[in-house]
């Protein structure tokens, strides 16, 4: 998960690695200058080739859900309209992130919101690859 504040703008992002050729490649660096933490991928925690083709569909519906809320309008349109509790100070969220200071009580909120989406995503492809016999690694910071 990554976010960024550029010039008052908020970017993020999420990736998963599926398989485990860029392992090698991304135990060489520090990404998201995490020094204490490992890399890893859906492969190897569930001890089965996960294919990207094969994870996309579940992951996009996972992130979709957790995200977004369904609503209906009088014509029978669907639209999706974001969380409300995924709203905050999205500036403070970056620079707590970031630097460690900032500091308010809604920064808290939105974080603690998106690690619960970042675990509830997981735990979804997880039970979807339910053949994982490592399923504690996607819990315990691997």
């Amino acid at each position: 998960l990554g976010i960024r504040q550029s010039s008052s703008i908020t970017y993020h992002g999420i990736a998963l690695n599926c398989t485990t050729e860029p392992l090698s490649w991304l135990r060489q660096i520090v990404p998201c200058g995490l020094a204490d933490r490992d890399v890893t991928c859906l492969s190897e925690v569930c001890g089965k080739q996960c294919t990207p083709k094969e994870v996309a569909p579940t992951m996009s519906d996972c992130l979709v859900s957790s995200l977004f809320e369904l609503h209906m309008n009088d014509q029978s349109c669907v639209n999706y309209q974001f969380r409300n509790d995924m709203a905050g100070d999205w500036c403070n969220l970056i620079r707590n992130v970031n630097g460690g200071y900032g500091g308010c009580s809604e920064s808290f909120s939105v974080s603690k919101s998106w690690s619960c989406t970042v675990k509830d995503i997981l735990f979804s492809l997880h039970s979807h690859f339910n053949n994982c016999t490592a399923s504690n690694a996607l819990f315990n910071n691997k």
